[in-house]
């Protein structure tokens, strides 16, 4: 039995621009987001005298809201190329040299 791999097997359509190298950065910060959120929620409401329950309601909020990303400030929708060639066209067209 060889050890040696190959990249022809499942995975073979994430160099190619696929979607899943993308999904797991996306649930894996969501994740961090998560535990961030409910960390400071504990300290926050540990400070204040709050009921324990708001730390994971915090942390739920932060997870979501990274992760849904409803205004796209963290997650840039659209083709990354084609937003790299508009910008080279416009610099370009400015006049300016790369």
């Amino acid at each position: 039995m060889s050890l040696a791999g190959s990249t022809k097997g499942p995975l073979q359509g994430l160099e190619a621009g696929g979607m899943m190298g993308p999904m797991i950065k996306r649930s894996a910060v969501a994740l961090l987001w998560f535990l961030s959120g409910w960390v400071t929620g504990s300290m926050v409401s540990f400070a204040i005298g709050l009921p324990w329950w708001i730390a994971p309601v915090v942390g739920i909020a932060a997870a979501l809201h990274v992760a849904v990303d409803p205004l796209h400030l963290v997650w840039r929708s659209g083709n990354r190329a084609a937003r790299a060639s508009a910008a080279i066209d416009s610099i370009r067209r400015s006049g300016a040299t790369l």
